[in-house]
């Protein structure tokens, strides 16, 4: 027999019509948390990475990488306003985190693309265009995340005292 089938465990009869088996439900509170933190980052890097792929398609020009730069810096951001304001929740379940930072924005925000468009920009532009870029994205992105965590605290902060 599968692991999948057998009895369910609310003892009612949840069999599958025309199949004469029954499947195994599991309610989402009586998840290990293991498997809830896995299925939101799944669920989380699937959306950022349709996100960061929207992005690439609609912003594209051959040889300067400005759908990664969005992605990046818009996603420190994100992840900056995200941690700010869970950092006032002490509640937040894991799965939640874990979906939106590890999930959503790992999959969004791009490490790999951005050095491998350093070196496409320096070969099709200039040492100096690439140089430019980098300071660029390594600048602006740590701002970008320090300014969203301060707006994620400042948020959380005025919603905990309301």
């Amino acid at each position: 027999m599968s692991p999948f089938r057998g009895r369910a465990s609310s003892g009612g009869d949840d069999t599958v019509p025309g199949s004469g088996s029954s499947l195994y439900t599991v309610k989402f509170s009586e998840m290990p948390d293991f498997l809830k933190n896995s299925l939101f980052v799944a669920a989380g890097g699937a959306l950022g990475t349709l996100f960061r792929h929207l992005i690439n398609v609609t912003t594209f020009i051959p040889a300067w990488p400005v759908g990664t730069i969005i992605e990046n810096l818009t996603g420190a951001l994100l992840l900056g306003l995200v941690a700010g304001w869970l950092a006032t929740r002490k509640t937040a379940p894991d799965w939640v985190r874990a979906g939106i930072g590890v999930g959503f924005c790992g999959g969004y925000t791009t490490m790999s693309t951005f050095a491998a468009d350093s070196f496409v920009v320096h070969v099709h532009q200039a040492p100096a265009w690439a140089a430019g870029y980098v300071a660029v994205s390594l600048v602006f992105g740590l701002l970008f995340a320090w300014a969203g965590l301060a707006a994620g605290r400042e948020y959380g902060e005025a919603r905990r005292q309301q």
